[in-house]
Parts: structure tokens; C-alpha cells; sequence
């Protein structure tokens, strides 16, 4: 239920408490002065690395098991078991709107989009086997993909954001 942060350097660590369940995915911000983190007991925690206090944003039904900024950290995507995906505005510590609401629970998020230009578009991968590709601006589901092996577990893009890979509960790796 916590997050522990390891000093490299100097072989300290600060263990960082708050979260009532399992963490199940971790994000760090652009600036590195962020930790968004994914827990089971359906919170997005953000923990400065300052040492401030952190703070849980509430928007899902069920536990949340990824999270992802975008390049200019103004932005915060979160993924949960109840099959959402939210949108939070870092800065104000607020949920913009949710993204998408699909039947089954997302396990994975990443963005993609050129190289070198904000992100475009959103690939998760769900329970149900299939990985879906969305369009940030519109909100269309641009791609779907199925091969009939559940869950989608893993799920990874390229360098320049042409490619994207996933892993499933099958243990096959495939490549888009």
C-alpha cells in the first residue's frame, strides 16, 4: 500500500504512506517532481517529491491500475477496473472528463502521437482481450484490436510512436 523512494546516491529511501490498498501502477511527471500512482482502493495518489503532502483524486468506482502524463505534464490519464479512463488536470488537482467507458477493466494506458509533438491518441488494453486506440481530440475509437487472448496485460509504443506492442495473459507478445 505504499510507495518507497529510493535515494540512488545515498542508499536512503522515504517510504510514502496514504493509500488504503494494493499500488498497482506508478508515473513519474516530465518535471520529475511528481509521483502519480494507481491503487486498488480506486485513488490516483499525487505525491510531490518535495516531501509535500500528497493528494487522492476520487473519480473511479473500483481500483485504478494505471496512470500516464503527458509530455508537458499539464495532464493526467488513469485507468481503472471499472473500465474508465479519466482525464485530471494536474495543476488543479480535478477530474476534465472521463475519456472512455468500456465493459470490461483497463489494466493498461500509454499515449503515442509523432515524435516530438504532444500525444495524439491513447491505446489501452483491456480484460477482454482486445486493445483499443482513441483519438485524444475527438474521442473516436480509431483502432481495435483482437486476437482472442485475454487479458491484455502489457502495452508499450515505439520510440516514434509508429508502432505498439502488447502482451497477454496467454503470454504472446504481438506487434502493431
Amino acid at each position: 500500500n505504499d510507495l518507497i523512494i529510493w535515494n540512488r546516491k545515498t542508499g536512503t529511501q522515504q517510504r510514502l504512506e496514504g493509500h488504503t490498498a494494493k499500488v498497482q501502477g506508478l508515473a513519474v511527471s516530465p518535471d520529475k517532481k511528481l509521483v502519480a500512482s494507481a491503487s486498488w482502493d480506486a485513488r490516483i495518489g499525487l505525491w510531490p517529491l518535495d516531501g509535500g503532502d500528497p493528494v487522492f483524486l476520487k473519480g473511479h468506482n473500483a481500483g485504478v491500475n494505471a496512470v500516464v502524463f503527458t509530455k508537458d505534464g499539464k495532464w493526467l490519464y488513469s485507468a481503472s477496473v471499472d473500465g474508465s479512463i479519466i482525464l485530471w488536470d494536474v495543476a488543479a488537482r480535478t477530474e476534465k472528463r472521463v475519456v472512455e467507458r468500456n465493459g470490461f477493466g483497463i489494466n493498461v494506458i500509454k499515449l503515442g502521437g509523432a515524435e516530438n509533438a504532444l500525444e495524439g491518441w491513447l491505446a489501452y488494453g483491456s480484460q477482454d482481450g482486445v486493445t483499443r486506440i482513441l483519438d485524444l481530440e475527438t474521442g473516436d475509437r480509431l483502432y481495435e484490436f483482437s486476437l482472442e487472448r485475454r487479458p491484455i496485460l502489457g502495452l508499450d509504443v515505439s520510440p516514434d510512436g509508429t508502432r505498439l506492442a502488447t502482451g497477454d495473459g496467454h503470454g504472446y507478445i504481438t506487434v502493431y
